[in-house]
């Protein structure tokens, strides 16, 4: 049998399916720090991002049969984690009048961002970021953030590459009038 450091992740995920529980234990402990920083681009809550993080594991265990090795297993799980983050978007955004909850913020966030420090004016631009639809913040988390590519973004959404080209140039300007409006302090 193969000691729990040479096992490589082909060899856990077949330990798995097999039915060993303690091979996904390990897959799960080799990975989880990863997971878990990419799934803080999709909130900053942090019983939220301990649900996500699980999420994303049941899901590729319930999945598992799925991965081919023909990537990383860090790639496979990666593409269930943006799946992940974009429904907690999707579900998180249940405002329908989304430009008057972005105008009552725009105030307050002008003022914060004269105060603070770079931590929160960070903070700010994460809640600016909100207001942005759930399709429009996962290609620029995954394109800034990430480093993605186009291409990669239109794999791992199913989207075409155009659908992504022009939602990453649509939600660029979006955030870009955001933050005119604070410089100039007349918030829509």
């Amino acid at each position: 049998m193969t000691s729990t450091v040479d096992m490589n992740e082909t060899q856990l995920v077949t330990a798995s399916l097999d039915g060993d529980a303690d091979a996904y234990r390990r897959l799960v402990e080799r990975y989880q720090g990863r997971i878990a920083s990419r799934m803080r681009r999709f909130t900053r809550d942090p019983v939220a991002l301990e649900e996500l993080v699980q999420d994303v594991f049941v899901q590729a265990y319930l999945g598992l049969q799925g991965y081919r090795a023909h990537a990383p297993f860090i790639h496979w799980i990666g593409r269930i984690a943006t799946r992940v983050g974009y429904r907690h978007w999707k579900l998180t955004k249940q405002k329908t009048d989304r430009e008057a909850d972005v105008s009552d913020h725009l105030d307050t966030l002008k003022s914060e961002l004269n105060q603070w420090g770079q931590y929160e004016a960070g903070d700010t631009l994460f809640r600016l970021f909100e207001k942005l639809p759930a399709p429009d913040r996962l290609v620029v988390t995954l394109h800034y953030w990430d480093g993605y590519a186009t291409k990669e973004i239109a794999q791992q959404t199913g989207w075409t590459r155009t659908g992504v080209k022009v939602r990453l140039f649509r939600a660029r300007n979006r955030l870009k009038s955001m933050l005119e409006e604070i410089e100039k302090g007349n918030p829509r």
